[in-house]
């Protein structure tokens, strides 16, 4: 898998409700992405979010999270279709 090693996943992330709204979200967010940049090497993280989840979309996108495609019909709940896009961020050159 060496080919793929410069890439990581987020796959899943919950804020309680209590402390949401306050930045528990985006430092978390942050300190992965600067844990997979440094630590891990990594150049991309990639993740999925249900497109109906306004909340974490703008929170990925204010983080420099870009959409990259979309799944329709990615999760099934209930009978109720849901889909999903999938995101990228990328490391930023010093160039």
């Amino acid at each position: 898998m060496l080919k793929l090693a410069h890439k990581a996943f987020i796959w899943g992330m919950y804020v309680l409700p209590e402390v949401r709204m306050a930045g528990v979200g985006r430092a978390l967010l942050e300190h992965a992405l600067e844990f997979a940049q440094k630590e891990l090497g990594v150049r991309q993280v990639n993740l999925g979010v249900n497109t109906e989840n306004t909340a974490a979309l703008a929170l990925y996108r204010r983080v420099g999270f870009e959409v990259y495609g979309t799944e329709r019909g990615f999760l099934l709940v209930d009978g109720v279709l849901y889909d999903e896009h999938h995101m990228a961020w990328r490391v930023r050159s010093a160039a």
